[in-house]
């Protein structure tokens, strides 16, 4: 009985780890939005504005998403292939363990071919054209927000943890406070959010940069979950409780 089980339990194997690295691939590329209302009256948006990449760093995104859906689609097919025409045993329900493992691969196939048509639907990176397109990938990103300065800075530093990033150092006098975290890929990112009077009034203007080396994707998708936190109203219970970074994400505790 136990060689049986072994014997249809690894071909389920390539199709079930296929799927989690399409899963963790999509996961890991989306932007969470938010539907909070305005933080109004406390903040008071100026001005949020993202300047857009370079047309050739936006193609290479898109050919890398296209890239990523071929080579799973291209996994997938070839291992079809290699089930049907030489694993005849395992196909033809002649047992319990069979049927159980077959329909897991079939299951598996199917929910893997609609990810990634959704995927090549919904992606930002294959659709989007034109000015829209600077929301998912920016270089720099200017914030102006007027408020009361002590309001502001300590909304800073409860959104960082709200996201679970680590607070490593919060400096009121110099206006700035510096976080980690932990991908699920890679090593740690460091941050710091500076802020800086504007013009010598209750304007600030909101830096949030990346100490340590990151591609601009992943930059560009924890600064606007930043700035989605920042603007938006906080629940009574606080706002740690939600609008976390999902540590499949990007983020990890």
């Amino acid at each position: 009985m136990n060689s049986e089980l072994v014997k249809n339990i690894l071909p389920v194997i390539p199709p079930l780890i296929t799927l989690t690295i399409t899963l963790i691939g999509l996961l890991t590329g989306r932007t969470k939005g938010t539907t909070k209302s305005l933080d109004t009256p406390s903040l008071k948006i100026v001005s949020i504005k993202r300047s857009q990449v370079p047309e050739k760093v936006w193609k290479k995104e898109k050919i890398k998403a296209l890239g990523f859906i071929f080579f799973i689609n291209a996994i997938n097919l070839i291992y079809s292939i290699y089930a049907i025409f030489f694993l005849p045993s395992f196909w033809s329900f002649e047992s319990v363990y069979s049927s159980f493992f077959t329909g897991i691969i079939y299951t598996s196939q199917i929910i893997l071919l609609i990810l990634l048509y959704l995927t090549l639907f919904f992606s930002p990176f294959i659709r989007l054209s034109g000015e829209s397109k600077r929301y998912f990938l920016f270089e720099k990103v200017e914030i102006l927000i007027e408020g009361d300065f002590q309001y502001l800075f300590d909304k800073c530093h409860d959104v960082l943890r709200s996201m679970r990033l680590k607070v490593v150092e919060v400096d009121m006098n110099s206006m700035a406070i510096e976080a980690y975290y932990i991908p699920f890929r890679g090593d740690s990112r460091e941050i710091k959010v500076q802020l800086m009077e504007f013009e010598n009034s209750s304007v600030y203007q909101i830096l949030f940069m990346y100490i340590s080396m990151v591609d601009l994707k992943e930059k560009s998708r924890v600064t606007n979950r930043f700035i989605n936190l920042l603007i938006s109203k906080p629940k009574n219970t606080g706002q740690r409780t939600e609008n976390k970074l999902e540590v499949s994400n990007d983020i990890g505790d």
